[in-house]
């Protein structure tokens, strides 16, 4: 266990015929689908034209998931798999193999590559209209909290214009 390579069981054979390195970390994940309640099913009625809110639509809607984790080790060439973990196993097998387990995946990598540049987890575009946008300087200033509309003072779904700074429903 001396690399960081993802391989199937024949590319595993043809490694292995390669380099001669016989121990590889067999890493199983099972999706499993867990059931919906009734209840659950009863509270994501939507009552209201919103998201994330109660009565509105669910954010964390859908099929709900959870994997179960079975990993082995696999000594080459008759295939013998160890269940992990085993405390029969030398120190040193045990600490590559809690290395390679503890060490992030490619994906995740890319993954939190890619939200670096973001806020909430979406990439955030300047537009060509922006760096010319002109806000008038009426006076108004928008309070952190508290907002109303200034027409009919509802505190709901309201809409800020951002060049004159109004708020309205």
């Amino acid at each position: 266990m001396n690399t960081f390579l993802g391989l199937g069981r024949k590319h595993v054979e043809r490694h292995y015929r390669k380099t001669r390195n016989n121990f590889y970390l067999h890493l199983r994940r099972i999706k499993k689908e867990l059931p919906v309640e009734k209840k659950e099913e009863e509270e994501n009625k939507v009552t209201k034209m919103a998201i994330g809110v109660a009565g509105g639509f669910s954010v964390d809607c859908g099929k709900k998931y959870e994997y179960e984790e079975i990993n082995s080790l696999v000594i080459l060439p008759e295939f013998a798999s160890i269940p992990l973990p085993n405390s029969d196993l030398p120190q040193m097998v045990k600490i590559s193999i809690a290395a390679v387990l503890s060490a992030d995946s490619a994906a995740r990598l890319e993954e939190a590559a890619a939200m670096s540049g973001t806020w909430d987890g979406e990439k955030r575009a300047i537009s060509r209209h922006a760096e010319n946008l002109l806000q008038l300087d009426t006076g108004i200033k928008v309070p952190p909290r508290g907002w109303k509309c200034e027409m009919c003072e509802k505190t709901d779904n309201l809409w800020l214009n951002l060049t004159d700074r109004k708020s309205v429903v």
